[in-house]
């Protein structure tokens, strides 16, 4: 698992977006899924999107284990990479990746999806009410000017600045300044992946009746449902009274092993993906 909370996300993708402005890299398409990440980047060689992911990965592995006390590998397979050039490989890639989440069960249409970023093509808050500053919080606007600030000087978003900004917002106020955080940052090329349909409407309508796939890289899912993750979160909070859903990857291998049977037995998740939550590797299949 590489995002439990909201502050994960969007740690993720300030680093993302700020790499890929330093390396000066085309980020046509990005979906971060649970436990996974799909991209679409234009780069001239191999070794220039080699040093995107590993940067990228390590800045975030780097910032994830110091927000849990934790150490250790956090991606546990090394990114895999397929160049595309045939136009047809490339939209289906397009579409793979937009609809990942609805292969998922997560929402029914890619643009429904918050972590796809295609509903920031057309709207700077569209999840949230519109951030009016005259009308917000005190709180709300020195976040707001924060981020501003930050993103100026090139820097990312950590766990200690989103743990501050959001303790004094209400649920309204978080969604609104995540919708801001993902619309200052945002380096997506949206133009870059619709040329490859004629625009944006279009490429969303391919999108609706054809879910696409990646020839050239095989993915292994567990399960055929990540709603689970939610029930997992509910279940483990409500069981163990935990101050963070992070804190289960702490626990020791035996206390893991314990929760993973119990969990299997209340929630009828498969130990496949449960043990992918407790960031344990098992063997056993759930019975």
């Amino acid at each position: 698992m590489l995002f439990y909370t909201l502050s994960d996300y969007l740690v993720y993708f300030t680093i993302t977006c700020v790499v890929a402005e330093r390396m000066d890299i085309t980020l046509a398409a990005l979906t971060l899924m649970r436990d996974h990440v799909h991209e679409e980047l234009e780069v001239k060689l191999s070794k220039v999107m080699s040093g995107y992911e590993q940067t990228v990965n390590a800045w975030y592995a780097q910032e994830f284990n110091r927000s849990c006390r934790r150490k250790g590998q956090l991606f546990r397979h090394r990114f895999g990479s397929a160049p595309k050039r045939k136009e047809s490989r490339i939209r289906d890639s397009f579409a793979y990746l937009g609809n990942n989440p609805v292969e998922r069960k997560l929402c029914q249409r890619a643009i429904e999806y918050r972590w796809n970023f295609l509903a920031y093509a057309r709207s700077s808050h569209p999840f949230s009410k519109p951030l009016v500053i005259r009308d917000a919080s005190a709180p709300l606007v020195r976040a707001v000017k924060e981020v501003l600030s930050l993103h100026k000087q090139r820097n990312i978003l950590n766990y200690r600045i989103l743990e501050r900004m959001f303790r004094s917002l209400d649920k309204d106020e978080i969604q609104q300044l995540t919708d801001f955080i993902i619309s200052t940052y945002n380096v997506i090329d949206y133009e870059a992946a619709a040329s490859w349909y004629g625009s944006f409407d279009k490429m969303l309508a391919a999108f609706d009746v054809n879910t696409g796939s990646e020839y050239d890289i095989r993915e292994t899912f567990v399960g055929k449902d990540d709603k689970v993750y939610g029930t997992l979160s509910s279940a483990i909070l409500r069981q163990w009274k935990l101050r963070s859903i992070k804190d289960v990857i702490t626990w020791t291998d035996e206390k893991k092993l314990k929760a993973l049977d119990l969990l299997a037995r209340e929630t009828g998740v498969p130990y496949g993906q449960i043990a992918k939550f407790l960031h344990i590797i098992v063997k056993k299949e759930r019975r």
